[in-house]
């Protein structure tokens, strides 16, 4: 195992600290990934602590690293077309050694690349346990807390540091579902960005839910978006929030921002994470109609932080939510574990 911390090729003989540094490893052979994996998802999915993250977002992409495919897709197509090369090299070295080589390389690549392709086929990539990611990222967490990991609560009052007074009369108001998915908005900057307020469905943060429940009786004009997941309780959100005593001052004036049925009909090529069996596995398919028919939801925070921002800011002018590109680089090289 190398050491996320100081790079040492760490021996699992000797122990579960580094012998260098004595930085605590968390996962072992049997976890299916490694805490420099880890470390280097949490860095490239929150561009080297630039973005706060989610538990969704983390979750997703340690899920993806677990669920790629292991040595077998490597190593059986590897010898099998060092065998095909082996043989035609022996039949033709003698006679026409230049044949022989060639013949060997073309059919070292074509046996090995149709070996991999036929095991994919055979043996699909196991669907990802998006439970088990999460329990891991938690296991994580508690031994080594995540600086810039959203967990809710962290504006849940008024203070220096919290970025919570703008200092502008907002143009826009974002209401989400969950108090984490506001404070990574909130830690990041999105709401000075985009010269919005955000809040939830709960009135979280209570302080500036207070405040802006004036603003928008005084200002008729203020859009309101409310963002939800792609769920059959995300899209009923819009018809609950409005039946909530709390929101009575924006009755009639909020618009469903995403994610609906009508952006998955017009997505129908884009694959997206589905979450199902209760959000045991995550399951990437572009046939929306059968995951919501399985039970099955796509978190709206399932894109890095990034790309979830800048779909955000669009769908704002816009008015409505273009589903942002799921694809992002989780592994960021770690690859290199070193033996252990």
């Amino acid at each position: 195992m190398k050491c996320p911390n100081c790079g040492h090729n760490h021996s699992a003989r000797e122990g579960r600290a580094c012998s260098k540094c004595h930085y605590r490893f968390v996962f072992g052979k049997t976890d299916g990934i490694t805490d420099n994996r880890v470390m280097l998802l949490i860095k490239r999915l929150g561009e080297d602590g630039r973005y706060c993250l989610t538990r969704t977002q983390l979750a997703l992409g340690l899920a993806q690293l677990r669920s790629q495919y292991g040595p077998l897709y490597a190593v059986v197509p590897f010898a099998l077309g060092a065998v095909v090369a082996f043989t035609i090299g022996g039949l033709f070295i003698d006679s026409t050694p230049l044949l022989g080589v060639f013949g060997a390389l073309v059919g070292f690549m074509a046996v090995s690349v149709g070996s991999r392709a036929l095991l994919i086929k055979l043996f699909p990539n196991r669907p990802a346990s998006y439970r088990q990611a999460r329990q891991l990222l938690e296991r994580y967490h508690r031994a080594h807390p995540i600086d810039k990991l959203a967990i809710g609560g962290a504006f849940a009052h008024p203070g220096p540091g919290t970025r919570m007074e703008p200092g502008y009369a907002p143009e826009r108001m974002l209401v989400v579902e969950r108090e984490d998915l506001a404070d990574a908005l909130l830690s990041n900057g999105f709401h000075l960005e985009q010269r919005c307020v955000v809040v939830t469905v709960d009135g979280y943060p209570p302080h500036v839910f207070k405040a802006c429940q004036e603003f928008v009786k005084r200002h008729s004009e203020l859009p309101i978006y409310l963002l939800h997941d792609a769920s059959a309780q995300g899209f009923r959100a819009l018809e609950r929030l409005e039946t909530r005593p709390e929101w009575q001052f924006a009755r009639g004036r909020v618009r469903d921002l995403g994610i609906t049925r009508e952006q998955l009909r017009q997505s129908s090529r884009q694959t997206l994470p589905w979450l199902i069996k209760g959000g045991e596995t995550v399951v990437h398919s572009s046939d929306h109609e059968k995951m919501l028919k399985a039970h099955g939801w796509v978190p709206v925070d399932y894109a890095p932080p990034p790309a979830l921002q800048g779909a955000l800011a669009a769908g704002l002018v816009a008015g409505m939510l273009s589903l942002p590109d799921p694809a992002a680089a989780v592994d960021g090289g770690g690859g290199a574990d070193g033996a252990g």
